[in-house]
């Protein structure tokens, strides 16, 4: 295993090697053409941005920092190449998986985009600028190579330098090692043959540039820095990996804790490092994890980019990794839906707060997801104004929600309603008969009896003619989502028991005392007007979640 992992590990970090050297001699060659134009406009600056960190490496997320750090560029442009860096497991990724790898970089490009001109239309411009600073990058401020001197080729071939002879016969052992069939995949494809086609390119590359450039960019910038560090990796995390599924089972936890992985994911993506980003890479190679992590991956992480940022400013490193994390919520939220019978309930509306940056208001209001099933908003506050200022903390989209359930006509549960259809003129609502029909709501459904809303999601009826509740089923039972419980929690979960067995309530329990009758939940998390909160969390504190605005619950 150690011999195969050893071999695997030196042919992609081959492949970058090659990669790395073609990117140095066209980035040096091509030093400051795109500066002046990013200063013509936003949507340049984020377009090129989105550019630079598409491209393979660190060099032009480095690029940005520095226009950044001069003024030269906004702080939307930093948050975009930031999000659209992949750093150099770019270069592996395309030596596992490069169509995948194509469409990972296309998802990343726009969302760098649409992440700078969020970020630059939020922020007030000019207040997350650094001002008259200077920068000291990897990113060579040398004059101008002429980077093949034609008279003094043969020169430097007759006197080779010890760096230049090594790079030389290391290329052309990989050259052989791809023509024997050594390196690379078995049978002659288009990823063998780009790789031939670069090992040559590099070999006259390393050949034909001058001394002073072969030293201080190849030598001592990729060889001696990058090299080491990307087959240390690499080694590491494809070693790791094989140990880990073939002999822990790493998979089976895997399938069974998609969250922890997402959310490790993203926190390991904010060390300023591209090293631990491998893990993800080789673990998406292997088919451990589903496309939508390594994306969250990627998004927050950005390889060695940060590093100068954070050199220069703590503050605009923190701004930057919060902006990032919240971009990237989109991310986790959609990747989330498409894990399999994971269920997602979120509080967006309570009377208490739980996440900060939330605000509290006398109501309720969730919102349900699931795979397979439309996204639903149950009930929606009674303020507007709170609903969507939570729900943007929160990156809910208001027209991505499908079906709105409203459980009763109380004030605090219809308040946000009519802004809700503001912004969302297509959502079905169901209403409870009793409740008066929203004016502006092109599709309304009034339920009396019970029904199955969509797939998998059924409301109770409207009980003892005031409230209906919601009964989501689950793998491991049904999630009752009630309002105010109005027609007693007891008659809510007997009416929910025609479609299955529940298994977590979740909303507001009024005056509920039968404490007996929540006996055999495994979750309770009492919201809103619940009155004897304490005493059911006496009397169930491993079966008790807490409320509150931005408590997210998931059900398996």
């Amino acid at each position: 295993m150690i011999i195969a992992t050893l071999k695997y590990a030196l042919m992609i970090t081959s492949f970058v090697f090659v990669m790395m050297l073609a990117i140095e001699y066209l980035n040096v060659q091509t030093k400051g053409s795109w500066q002046y134009s990013l200063q013509k406009s936003r949507w340049i600056q984020y377009v090129l941005s989105a550019f630079l960190g598409a491209t393979p490496g660190c060099l032009g997320a480095f690029t940005v920092v520095a226009l950044y750090t001069h003024n030269i560029v906004s702080f939307g442009a930093l948050v975009t190449v930031m999000i659209a860096t992949s750093g150099d497991e770019t270069y592996v990724m395309l030596s596992l998986f490069p169509v995948k790898t194509f469409v990972l970089i296309s998802i990343l490009f726009m969302a760098g985009i649409i992440g700078g001109f969020i970020s630059d239309t939020l922020f007030k411009p000019g207040s997350m600028i650094i001002k008259k600073v200077r920068q000291h990058l990897e990113f060579h401020e040398e004059d101008e190579c002429v980077c093949y001197p034609k008279g003094e080729i043969l020169s430097q071939l007759k006197n080779l330098t010890l760096q230049r002879g090594l790079l030389m016969i290391v290329l052309a052992l990989l050259i052989a090692g791809l023509l024997t069939d050594q390196l690379g995949p078995p049978e002659w494809n288009w990823i063998k043959i780009t790789f031939l086609i670069g090992s040559l390119l590099a070999l006259f590359i390393v050949s034909t540039v001058p001394g002073h450039f072969l030293e201080e960019h190849l030598w001592e910038h990729i060889v001696k820095v990058h090299v080491p560090r990307v087959f240390l990796w690499t080694f590491g995390a494809l070693l790791l990996m094989h140990i880990l599924l073939d002999y822990l089972e790493l998979g089976t936890w895997i399938e069974a804790n998609y969250l922890t992985i997402m959310v490790i994911a993203c926190l390991i993506g904010l060390i300023p490092e591209s090293g631990p980003h491998m893990i993800f890479v080789t673990l998406f190679a292997e088919g451990a994890i589903p496309f939508g992590v390594l994306l969250a991956s990627s998004v927050v992480q950005d390889g060695h980019g940060m590093l100068p940022l954070l050199a220069e400013s703590k503050r605009s490193f923190g701004q930057l990794c919060s902006r990032v994390l919240r971009i990237d919520g989109v991310s986790f939220r959609d990747s989330l839906r498409k894990i399999k019978n994971l269920m997602r309930v979120t509080i967006i509306y309570d009377n208490e707060v739980h996440a900060p940056g939330l605000r509290s208001g006398w109501g309720f209001s969730c919102l349900i997801e699931k795979e397979g099933t439309p996204t639903i908003l149950f009930d929606t506050g009674a303020n507007g104004s709170i609903l969507f200022h939570n729900m943007d903390e929160l990156t809910i989209d208001p027209p991505s929600i499908d079906i709105v359930a409203i459980s009763h006509a109380h004030w605090d549960h219809t308040g946000g309603l009519s802004r809700l259809l503001t912004r969302n003129r297509e959502v079905k609502v169901y209403i409870p008969e009793s409740c008066p029909e929203p004016k502006d709501a092109k599709k309304v459904i009034v339920v009396n009896q019970p029904l199955e809303i969509c797939s998998g999601v059924f409301s109770t009826g409207e009980l003892r003619g005031i409230e209906q509740s919601l009964a989501v089923k689950g793998e491991k039972g049904l999630a009752v989502i009630a309002g105010c419980s109005h027609p007693g929690v007891d008659n809510i979960l007997k009416a929910a028991s025609q479609f299955g067995t529940p298994y977590a309530l979740v909303g507001g329990l009024h005056g509920f005392s039968q404490f007996d009758v929540i006996k055999a939940l495994s979750l309770i998390c009492p919201c809103h007007c619940t009155q004897y909160k304490s005493e059911i969390r006496s009397l169930y504190p491993e079966k008790y979640v807490g409320g509150g605005a931005g408590r997210i619950i998931d059900i398996s």
